[in-house]
């Protein structure tokens, strides 16, 4: 603990339980610490409203749904896989008609 201690320059330690509690010199440390836990928070927050803005995707439109019909490889798709994606077309196209009212 006598290093800990040096290394933050505290006056001294004292052990409580299953915790340690160290008195600090500078009481600027302090602040700094609570500086560095706003920052923390701050950043927590953009993340958080990162995360919720990555989620959203942009409305989709009748161009998407032609470029995703002529991109489609039937070919080398199963029956199930191809009733899967008219699934899906179905899905986004009821979703336009819902947002966006263009189809």
């Amino acid at each position: 603990m006598d290093f800990i201690s040096e290394k933050i320059a505290a006056k001294s330690f004292e052990i409580k339980d299953t915790d340690v509690v160290f008195l600090l010199n500078d009481g600027s440390l302090k602040n700094d610490y609570k500086e560095w836990i706003d920052t923390i928070q701050e950043e927590e927050i953009i993340k958080g409203a990162q995360e919720s803005s990555s989620l959203y995707k942009p409305p989709l439109d009748t161009i998407t749904i032609i470029s995703m019909i002529k991109n489609y490889d039937i070919a080398n798709s199963t029956p199930m896989q191809s009733i899967g994606f008219i699934q899906e077309l179905k899905f986004k196209v009821q979703w336009i008609e819902k947002n966006n009212g263009n189809i």
